[in-house]
């Protein structure tokens, strides 16, 4: 029963979620809801990682320096 078990769960891998990039302004819109009504609250309306809005939250000033439209901070730059 367990070897049957260990093939079922081999066979059934989850492709990896593809990655997403935000705009500024996007992230903008979520810092000012997460002050509002709370980082949980603001991951849950913007479908975003409440991990995501508490990062956010500690750039807000240099998200507010960049354009609007800028897919900004996005790491691993070759």
């Amino acid at each position: 029963m367990r070897s049957m078990l260990n093939i079922v769960l081999t066979t059934l891998r989850v492709a990896p979620a593809k990655r997403h990039a935000y705009e500024a302004q996007f992230k903008l819109q979520a810092i000012s809801y997460a002050e509002k009504h709370g980082n949980r609250t603001a991951a849950r309306e913007f479908s975003i990682n409440e991990s995501m809005v508490r990062k956010w939250r500690k750039l807000e000033n240099e998200l507010r320096q960049v354009k609007k439209t800028q897919l900004c901070f996005r790491r691993h730059k070759a």
